[in-house]
Parts: structure tokens; sequence; C-alpha cells
């Protein structure tokens, strides 16, 4: 688009594998154990600041359980450490995701909190913290009301000297037919 240069965004890659292994405890319960990495790079690095680097690695590892409760609630959960890497530093944290799901005859409802590493396009990863809440039910047999409310901060890293850059809080309610 025209004048890309002034908004400081940056072209990036940005590849993710994960590898899950289940064990099914019981007819309601499941573990898991969850790996995931990923890769950030900038390909074109020569007008970009020196003494950055672009290119970063993530990595987390995290234990779960998915309960069914009963027949309308579900609980799912997930934590365990993380880590960003670059060739100068490494910045610990954790990385969760839970959600209550509840499955009534003609609506769901489900209740998400979640913190994870995400790309931005500005040569950082993020650490996003959401809370997250829908609300879903059918207007015809093909068309649903969705409502949803989501609180989120990211926060950017940039892995020079273990320092945290800035960060970006919001709100969000939105109502869609789908």
């Amino acid at each position: 688009y025209l004048d890309a240069a002034r908004t400081q965004l940056l072209n990036y890659q940005y590849g993710q594998a994960t590898l899950v292994t289940n064990y099914r405890y019981d007819y309601r319960t499941r573990l898991f154990v969850q790996g995931t990495a990923g890769k950030y790079l900038v390909p074109d690095q020569i007008n970009l600041p020196a003494g950055l680097d672009y290119n970063k690695k993530n990595f987390s590892v995290m234990l779960g359980i998915n309960r069914q409760l009963n027949e309308k609630w579900n609980l799912s959960a997930s934590v365990g450490p993380s880590q960003i890497r670059t060739s100068q530093s490494i910045d610990r944290g954790e990385s969760y995701n839970a959600v209550l799901s509840y499955k009534a005859e003609l609506s769901n409802l489900s209740l998400s909190l979640t913190k994870d590493v995400l790309p931005n396009g500005y040569g950082d990863l993020t650490r996003r913290n959401q809370i997250r809440l829908d609300w879903a039910a059918p207007v015809t047999e093909e068309i649903s009301t969705v409502l949803s409310f989501v609180d989120l901060t990211n926060k950017n890293i940039r892995v020079v000297s273990n320092a945290t850059s800035d960060s970006l809080d919001y709100r969000e309610v939105d109502a869609s037919l789908k």
C-alpha cells in the first residue's frame, strides 16, 4: 500500500509447529502435553536500525486437562513455561489457556483466559493476555447471533538486554450474525 515505510511495519515470516499427545484417563477426562516452537524471521534487514536482532525463536511446553463436567459443562485448561530467544538473550515466561463452556439447548456460552506468544509487524514477538466471553444462539437453522466481549493486553517483547517495550490494552464488544 502507499507509504508503507511510514508505518514502520516490517515484512516478516513466522512459522510455527505444534505437537500434541493425548491420554484418555476415563470417558470424561483427557490429559495432554502440547509442545510448540516458532521462528520469526525478517528477511530484509538492510534498512533496519542496527543492534536489534529481528530473528527470534519461541518455545513452550504445556500440560493440560480436558474434562466434560456433565452434559452441558466442559472445562479445558493447560499451563507451562515459555521462552523467547534471540542471539543476544532469552525472555522467560509462562503460557496458559483455560476455557469453560456451557451448551444449552438453544445457546452456547464460553469464557476463556489465554496467555501466549504471537508475532507482530514491528520486529517483536508479543505476549498476549486475553479474557474472552462469547454467547451464541441460533436465529434460524442457518444463522446465529454471536455476542463477544474481549479484554486484551499485548506486551511487545524486545529481547535486547531483556527489555520489555510498549504494551497495548483494549476492550472490544462485538455483535454479529453468522
